[in-house]
């Protein structure tokens, strides 16, 4: 059952980090780059084994369970929702213009295409209890930032809204790893300049 919540009031951000207190949050700012959004820069140096960052999961569910992801963002806090709603969520399109095999890339258009249609019909599905259209199209797009930004523990999977600000590479200067009840650990893998 969806906790009797508000859908149509869902704060604005008020800071990059949205004011949760969460994380630790020394050494690195967030900042918004033209093409790549918002990311993490470090702000001192870092040596290898050091760690970036440490945050628990704002929120949590089952990880077989998208309705539960539904579920604890409507019973969560404000600055929660806003964390929430803050993180990226991107056109069915972003990054297909990087695959560079044709076949690979209408591959990755159909399993866009499909994923797309499961969180559509889940959403509608689970707006029936609420207002209509409204309802649908939040569902739909936090079960979008679920697919995009979750990591799994376990059984469960949770969101990260710092961690989700880290940039992909493929070559990386910082691992991760999920710790026992869930609390996301990023550490230097090699040093790190600030900036």
């Amino acid at each position: 059952a969806l906790c009797s919540a508000v859908v149509g009031y869902l704060p604005t951000p008020s800071s990059p980090a949205n004011g949760l207190p969460m994380a630790t949050q020394k050494g690195f700012h967030i900042e918004h780059v033209v093409g790549q959004g918002r990311i993490m820069r470090a702000s001192r140096r870092y040596e290898p084994g050091d760690t970036v960052l440490r945050e628990p999961p704002c929120l949590t569910w089952p990880h077989d369970d998208a309705e539960q992801l539904i579920s604890s963002f409507m019973c969560a806090s404000a600055d929660v929702q806003a964390a929430v709603l803050d993180m990226a969520a991107p056109d069915a399109d972003a990054g297909l213009s990087c695959i560079v095999s044709d076949h690979a890339r209408m591959e990755a258009v159909a399993e866009r295409a499909a994923r797309s249609a499961e969180r559509s019909s889940l959403a509608a599905r689970m707006a029936e209890a609420y207002d209509g259209p409204r309802a649908a199209d939040l569902f739909e797009h936090l079960l979008l930032i679920g697919d995009i930004n979750a990591h799994a523990f376990g059984k469960r999977a949770g969101l990260f809204p710092i961690a989700a600000k880290a940039n992909h590479s493929c070559s990386p200067n910082c691992g991760h790893s999920t710790r026992v009840g869930g609390e996301m650990h990023y550490f230097a893998t090699c040093t790190i300049e600030a900036g």
